[in-house]
């Protein structure tokens, strides 16, 4: 599943444009209040609006061979969140990843994430061009199963892994929409003050569907 465009609220656009743009690199255009930010083939759009800080997550896929590349490329832009001193999370089957956290403006909880059942590669100096598309967002809902019924049932999408009413990711290693409860900590790595809350209800799950293939 390719997530085409994903669309959240920042609390300052221009703030939003000089992180994605300056500090990742991300080719970055900012119009009418809102913020373009392309990464491959995928599109973050950023719109002024009321933000609860932390409750958004944003998960984006680089070559699964460039790891620890990303790492050095990534820490010299922004400081990792760690766990028990841990800052590289592994999960194994059927996610088979490796994953890096860090703060976005906001608070936005964002991932750099290496999925080993991906043959995307690439070669050189690591840049933000081996950033290859947005790979995963966060769906808080009071809800899981309800939502995840809503989901399936308006676009045939299916389960990743095990469903549960805490958790439950929909779709395949190249997008994935992470449904979990609200409140319930982000897990890999349940970071400290990193905290869902609600995005979406089941009732407006449908709006989502245009914007990935």
């Amino acid at each position: 599943m390719l997530i085409r465009q994903v669309e959240l609220p920042v609390s300052d656009a221009v703030q939003a444009a000089r992180f994605y743009g300056d500090v990742l690199g991300l080719p970055t255009r900012t119009g009418g209040g809102v913020v373009q930010v392309e990464v491959g083939p995928s599109v973050l759009l950023l719109h002024s609006g009321p933000v609860q800080p932390g409750a958004y997550h944003v998960a984006i896929t680089v070559p699964k061979d460039r790891f620890a590349e990303a790492k050095a490329w990534l820490q010299k832009r922004v400081s990792l969140l760690e766990r028990d001193g841990l800052d590289e999370f592994a999960l194994g089957a059927p996610w088979n990843s490796q994953s890096l956290y860090y703060a976005g403006p906001d608070g936005i909880l964002l991932e750099l994430i290496a999925r080993h059942d991906l043959a995307a590669s690439s070669s050189g100096r690591f840049t933000s061009a081996d950033l290859l598309r947005i790979s995963e967002i966060g769906l808080a809902v009071p809800d899981v199963p309800a939502a995840v019924a809503s989901l399936q049932n308006a676009f045939g999408l299916p389960v990743f892994g095990t469903a549960s009413s805490e958790f439950t990711p929909l779709g395949d290693p190249e997008g994935l929409l992470i449904v979990v409860r609200q409140g319930r900590p982000w897990s890999p790595p349940r970071l400290s003050g990193h905290r869902w809350a609600t995005l979406l209800s089941p009732s407006s799950c449908q709006a989502v569907g245009s914007h990935w293939r």
